[in-house]
């Protein structure tokens, strides 16, 4: 039940970036998903495209790699 649920939040979250493609909270929020689901690789990019889009340095710290997140 759960993992239908990260699918079905992740699919959201790919509609809202063909939306928006600069709403960096979305990739941050798809590639922490990503990471609950194991997809480590995917996880990666989009966490750096959300670090790239940042406006701030507050914001840029806030995300971290995959490897870095607490279980």
């Amino acid at each position: 039940m759960k993992v239908n649920k990260l699918q079905l939040a992740l699919k959201d979250l790919t509609l809202v970036l063909e939306l928006d493609s600069n709403f960096y909270q979305a990739y941050y929020n798809r590639g922490t998903l990503l990471a609950q689901l194991g997809r480590l690789e995917k996880s990666k990019q989009d966490l750096t495209k959300a670090k790239a889009l940042a406006q701030t340095e507050l914001e840029q710290k806030h995300i971290k790699e995959p490897s870095e997140r607490p279980r």
